[in-house]
């Protein structure tokens, strides 16, 4: 049964895909509104950890599927969920990146967002690299880090930015070391490659930020105007 449904997803995998984009894309459109509140939050993060349980299924099925049918169907599994859910987490943050009224200057970095949100339909043989796993959690927690720190410590600017930097790099330092134990041949055949895509991811960021291209979540202006009076109305403005 188990090679029957494998194969079967195998053949319907493009569409399938295609699908939960699409869908994907339009629920966090309806269900992520504010980068603030608790259940937006638990959402980004509860992808994030899922990501990093495929991640790690992924680079050691090999000592512990063989030995269980259940554990077979899951490894068998990860790299269509692994690619779903940061699918929802580039969905999502292309959602709050995107409710600014700053896109004059931050477009590359929404265009970015998108590339990637797009491109996730295509990446699915990659996900079988160590390297590209990783990179991409690393965008996926670092774009999320810069609006929830600043919302953790309720502050902002470019001190509250290279903390969430530090954040981002400690975290995945955590996860570094989980897989020099777990999964070490990964890490000592592409260590150069890994350390340098960090590295440049890292610098990418911060690039953005600095030149003013990165939207300034979680103070992005919704819209903008000019005008020569601005009264309170029925619980707004007008």
């Amino acid at each position: 049964m188990f090679k029957t449904i494998k194969a079967w997803y195998e053949i319907h995998e493009r569409r399938i895909s295609s699908v939960a984009f699409v869908f994907g894309f339009v629920w966090d459109q309806f269900t992520l509104t504010r980068v603030d509140l608790w259940l937006d939050n638990v959402v980004l993060i509860a992808y994030l950890a899922i990501a990093l349980v495929c991640i790690y299924a992924l680079n050691t099925a090999d000592a512990w599927a063989p030995k269980h049918t259940a554990l077979q169907w899951y490894a068998a599994a990860c790299p269509a969920l692994l690619q779903f859910v940061f699918g929802g987490l580039f969905s999502g943050f292309f959602v709050f990146y995107s409710r600014s009224a700053s896109f004059a200057t931050s477009w590359p970095f929404l265009l970015f967002l998108f590339g990637l949100l797009v491109g996730n339909e295509f990446f699915l043989a990659r996900y079988a690299r160590f390297t590209f796993q990783v990179g991409v959690f690393f965008i996926a927690f670092f774009s999320y880090a810069v609006f929830s720190v600043p919302v953790l410590v309720n502050d902002m600017g470019p001190g509250v930015f290279v903390l969430s930097g530090l954040v981002s790099l400690g975290v995945l330092a955590l996860v570094v070391g989980i897989f020099w134990f777990a999964a070490p041949r990964h890490l000592r055949a592409h260590w150069r490659i890994f350390l340098t895509s960090i590295l440049g991811i890292y610098a990418a960021f911060n690039a953005l930020y600095f030149t003013n291209i990165l939207p300034p979540i979680p103070l992005s202006l919704k819209e903008f105007g000019v005008y020569h009076s601005v009264v309170r109305a029925d619980g707004g403005y007008a």
